[in-house]
């Protein structure tokens, strides 16, 4: 082989609730259930082995069991043989490699309680997926060895960013470095184009010498070259180069990433000359390799430097059905005229027309408007989640102008409390949490720098799109000097950090994927509406999300770091310190940093050792197409905020609009707000949702426009009264024939009796909560600041706090019971919509709680303090401060006959204490626990 002196003369470079409940459950199943039945259960007990009469491949035989009887009582997980066994505290131990992890008993546990649903039919054993279409083949591997002259590695350099390398070693073992001519030297690149390696730069006229000839191979060779070309030639990330130079009289091969390239580029004169790119690893063979050996190397470069192959996007490409690809939420907004109406009065604005329609269609008429308290007290609760004060119902009432109610709803949008409200609704969908779940359910202290962050993105009404990119990557944003922009965009990733996370792991990878399946789930679910995860042992059962496109999403999220220490039995989760004023503490946040971009391979059902093809990084197919890689020599994350926030996806803007909708109404135009896939429902108003969203689009990703465009609709501002009619043709209500009456949100009836009784501290933001948390939790490591939880949910802190519910610790597993009793969000997992139960254990919570019984006391004590020194007054203003309304004579009769009857029985009693402060004690924890108090009409 006549191999060339100067490596830089190779180449030359030119230049409905229960729908979702059960969407929630199948969903469930679907991601923890299925996998972890054919990875430990299904080889003994499936199709085609079912040791001990066992099978578990569906519903059937699960209860119908086997030898030892039923495996699973539905909702009765430990009367359950199958729980018994998994748990292994009996004589029946599974799966007998030894026992499940603690997570996956849970998993399990939670799927018999919800009655074990399986999808229609009997479980199948999945189909492995094609392996890679051809394994690594290493250069210095047995095979390959002898043939191997020459094997330079950029990583093997040690040198400093922008350093000359005057020698570049060479890994092949026959010692044939590179070295540089005086002043000639190339430059050491530590994170290059290529991915984020280190490479060598060259700029045409920097050389490495080694060889005694110069040239190009004219004799039988072949040359590989990992390089990122400047000019036309080049893409981001890289690229592979390959040439081949056979013996006798055939022609040499080009191949670019895989692909044999024309005869003009394989001519050696167009690679005389400078080199200008950055290097990351150059192959020399003494003889041109076969087709398998050629592709087995690729394969090995691909994946090392995470390029892009058209071979492996052919490969991993999705096949897609005509209905598939013509699903309604996959198709492009459109910007739908409004339908024509019979009475067209009602209609205040646009979207009374398109509810209008469909009442018409059933024959049905709306609900008359609701009166101005009604309405002040709704709105009031809808925008900052708090009662509106006497003074501020009766500013309202007194406001003579046609737009009182705009004037009302922009005064509100503007408050400090907007933000704390709608940040919420926000967190439940992220799984806001200030603990890891899991072994040690760590503290993590500085999560309460993200809640914040939202809180003032709602106020602010930052862009949508703008939100979604900053959460995603704002890391990844352009450099800016204005520290308070970039701590905001750092702090906004911290998105990525929420999820639960087993830091006592011993396999570190495991615990990475898992958290990568966390973050593919919360990111698809939050912002698009889709849950992809389920993809993730085997192509979607439901939706047209093949596995290679979760692999594709896995590989740009594996590319982040959330974890450090790795070498220690318990790994930290990233905390850092973003910056420092002098005599101040560092500011530390929570936030991910940019580690090494990687395209990971399919794990065949799921399991990392069992390795398939190759999947690029990539967007989903069905939205995206198949030839729609991640070319960034980055994570991709940025690519994919960016493709998520353009106004061409189908799906974010109807996904937030809806989001909106729901917790304005109770129910969104599609149910179920975080499945708008197969499993999902139909929106109820179709035409109505690409409306909304195109004027979403419209204004830029205005949360606050689109608020006031629904609250100055008829169909908000209906009365929520029922009629005969609209119950027989609507029972559910999905075409709003009236408004939902809804119950208070757990904080929200928390902050309300705080708000009513006087004792609410409005404090915005801060970390009352992490700090309380750090105090009381078990330090480990104060270098780290690595502390597990001690906080249990029945600690004083919850109802000692006089703050909104918002900054209370969330601490996952261990929830107060004011969040608990009243169906608060479970932060391990994403909550689009919360259940809603009605349960004894409410109404005991209204009478014994010891925050309620304060909060009691207080409002009795503040009616005490005001105002006019007689009853009458007192109740009137009691029932102004929590019901928002005068009580009517009757009430009031009865008000003052339970007052004076309360006093006289204490008498008798010879009870202790202020009596008075009692009796008005007793009466404020009744109108607490009144359906008019815990409804919003």
């Amino acid at each position: 082989m006549n191999r060339g002196a100067t490596v830089g003369l190779m180449f030359l470079l030119a230049g409905p609730l229960w729908a979702q409940k059960d969407s929630a459950e199948i969903e469930h199943f679907e991601m923890r259930v299925r996998p972890l039945l054919i990875n430990q259960c299904l080889k003994c007990h499936g199709e085609e082995k079912s040791k001990g009469g066992l099978r578990l491949d569906s519903r059937e035989g699960l209860l119908r069991g086997g030898n030892s009887g039923p495996a699973a009582k539905s909702g009765q997980p430990d009367q359950s043989l199958l729980l018994q066994a998994v748990r292994q505290v009996g004589e029946l131990k599974m799966p007998p490699e030894g026992k499940l992890k603690g997570q996956e008993v849970a998993d399990l546990t939670t799927w018999i309680k919800n009655g074990a649903p399986f999808p229609s039919g009997p479980m199948k054993t999945l189909k492995p997926l094609p392996l890679a279409r051809a394994a690594d083949l290493l250069p210095n591997s047995a095979e390959l060895a002898p043939l191997l002259e020459g094997w330079y590695q950029a990583s093997s350099i040690k040198s400093e960013e922008g350093n000359a390398v005057a020698n570049w070693p060479d890994s092949s073992g026959k010692g044939k470095n590179l070295s540089a001519p005086s002043n000639q030297g190339p430059l050491f690149v530590a994170k290059s184009k290529v991915n984020a390696r280190p490479a060598v730069r060259f700029d045409g006229n920097a050389k490495l010498t080694g060889f005694s000839t110069v040239g190009p191979p004219v004799s039988p060779g072949s040359i590989f070259l990992v390089v990122h070309l400047e000019g036309n030639l080049g893409k981001p990330g890289g690229q592979l180069l390959a040439w081949m130079q056979p013996s006798g009289k055939e022609s040499s091969k080009f191949f670019v990433d895989g692909v044999l390239s024309s005869p003009i580029l394989e001519n050696p004169l167009l690679w005389q000359g400078g080199v200008r790119g950055e290097l990351a690893e150059i192959l020399l063979f003494n003889k041109a390799l076969s087709e398998s050996e050629r592709v087995g190397i690729e394969a090995y470069l691909a994946r090392k430097y995470a390029l892009v192959l058209p071979g492996s996007l052919r490969d991993t490409a999705g096949s897609f059905s005509k209905a598939e690809k013509e699903f309604w939420s996959f198709q492009p907004v459109k910007d739908r005229p409004l339908p024509a109406v019979r009475d067209a009065s009602w209609a205040k604005t646009p979207i009374d027309r398109f509810i209008l329609a469909r009442l018409e269609e059933k024959n049905l008429k709306p609900s008359p408007a609701a009166d101005r308290r009604t309405l002040v007290r709704r709105v009031y609760f809808d925008l900052t989640g708090l009662p509106a004060t006497p003074d501020e119902i009766e500013k309202a009432l007194q406001d003579k102008s046609p737009r009182w109610l705009e004037s009302v709803v922009e005064g509100l949008l503007q408050s400090p409390h907007y933000g704390e409200r709608w940040g919420r609704h926000w967190l439940d969908v992220v799984r806001y949490a200030e603990t890891t779940a899991n072994d040690a359910n760590a503290v993590m202290r500085f999560a309460h720098r993200y809640r914040d962050y939202v809180v003032h993105s709602f106020n602010q009404d930052k862009p949508y799109g703008q939100f979604i990119v900053e959460q995603l990557a704002g890391d990844l944003l352009p450099d800016t000097t204005d520290i308070s922009l970039k701590a905001s965009r750092i702090i906004a990733t911290g998105f990525l950090m929420l999820g639960p996370k087993a830091l006592a792991e011993t396999d570190k990878e495991q615990t990475r994927l898992d958290i990568v399946d966390e973050q593919i789930d919360v990111t698809t679910r939050a912002f698009l509406g889709l849950t992809v995860s389920c993809a993730r042992c085997h192509d979607h059962k439901f939706d047209p999300v093949p596995t290679a496109d979760y692999y594709g999403l896995a590989g740009i999220f594996r590319g982040t770091e959330p974890l450090m220490d790795e070498n220690r039995n318990a790994t930290m989760f990233q905390e850092w310190p973003l910056f420092q004023i002098a005599g101040e503490k560092p500011f530390l946040v929570m936030a991910p940093r940019e580690g090494l971009p990687v395209n990971l391979q399919v794990h065949l059902r799921g399991n990392r050792f069992q390795l398939g093809a190759l999947a690029p990084r990539r967007l989903p197919q069905i939205l995206a197409g198949p030839e729609a890689p991640v070319l960034s020599s980055q994570s991709g994350r940025l690519e994919l905020a960016q493709w998520i926030a353009s106004k061409g996806n189908p799906l974010t803007a109807r996904v937030m609009v809806n989001r909106v909708w729901q917790h304005h109404f109770g129910t969104g135009l599609v149910a179920t707000s975080d499945n708008f896939g197969k499993r999902g429902e139909s929106p109820s108003h179709a035409e109505l949702l690409d409306w909304l969203a195109s004027r979403f689009l419209e204004s830029g990703g205005s949360v606050k426009a689109l608020h006031r465009l629904i609250l100055s609709s008829s169909v908000y501002q209906q009365a929520t009264r029922s009629n005969a009619a609209g119950e027989t043709a609507d029972p559910e209500n999905r075409l709003l024939w009236r408004m939902n009456r809804r119950r208070l949100e757990a904080e929200i009836l928390r902050d309300a009796m705080l708000a009513v009784s006087g004792k609410l501290d409005r404090t915005i933001g801060g970390n009352d909560s992490g700090e309380f948390l750090y105090r009381e939790a078990e330090i480990q490591d104060p270098k780290r600041g690595f502390a597990p939880n001690k906080v249990k949910g029945d600690h004083p802190f919850y109802n000692a706090s006089l703050r909104r519910s918002l900054y209370l610790p969330v601490v996952r597993n261990m929830l107060p019971d004011v969040i608990t009793v009243w169906d608060g969000a479970d932060p391990y997992a994403v909550t689009a919509v919360r259940t809603e139960t009605t349960v004894p254990s409410q109404a005991l919570f209204l009478l014994n709680n010891p925050l309620v019984r304060e909060q009691a006391l207080q409002f009795g004590k503040l009616l005490l303090s005001e105002g006019k020194p007689d009853d009458t007054d007192r109740l009137r203003r009691a029932c102004l401060r929590a019901l928002g309304r005068e009580p009517v004579a009757e009430e009031t009769a009865q008000g003052l006959t339970f007052l004076k009857a309360y006093a006289a029985e204490a008498e008798r009693l010879k009870t202790p204490g202020d009596r008075l402060a009692a009796a008005w004690q007793s009466f404020c924890q009744m109108l607490f626990c009144s359906n008019e108090f815990l409804y919003v009409e």
